[in-house]
């Protein structure tokens, strides 16, 4: 399963031999408040934001998250824009909450770019 971890791991990554599978690289947030976008099983989009982004995907992966995440399981983090508190954050956040599903997927593919803080990844939750 993937984890997105914070920029210091509290324990060093294991070798290929204890993991099994391929090997995912780490995700590194930048420290501070983020909002990210999540890809669910219907195809359908989660906005959110946090101060612990690894945190917080691995809790609406593992089903421990909102309602909607419990009930429309994420697959896949597509996107995310650091800030530098959660007033941007939450504006932000709900921005995106207001755009309709085209939009969203534009924003999801690269096609939309919003400034210098977003990064479109594409890493798979599970």
């Amino acid at each position: 399963m993937f984890s997105p971890r914070p920029a210091t791991p509290s324990k060093p990554d294991p070798t290929p031999g204890e993991r099994s599978g391929q090997r995912r690289p780490a995700l590194l947030f930048p420290p501070g408040w983020c909002t990210y976008m999540l890809i669910c099983i219907d195809g359908s989009y989660y906005v959110g934001l946090s101060n612990d982004p690894p945190q917080r995907i691995q809790d609406h992966s593992s089903g421990k998250g909102p309602t909607y995440t419990k009930s429309t399981k994420p697959k896949l983090l597509v996107w995310y824009e650091s800030h530098p508190n959660r007033q941007a954050a939450s504006s932000r956040e709900k921005q995106l909450k207001g755009w309709n599903h085209s939009k969203k997927n534009g924003l999801a593919r690269g096609e939309l770019q919003l400034g210098p803080a977003t990064r479109n990844v594409w890493l798979p939750l599970d």
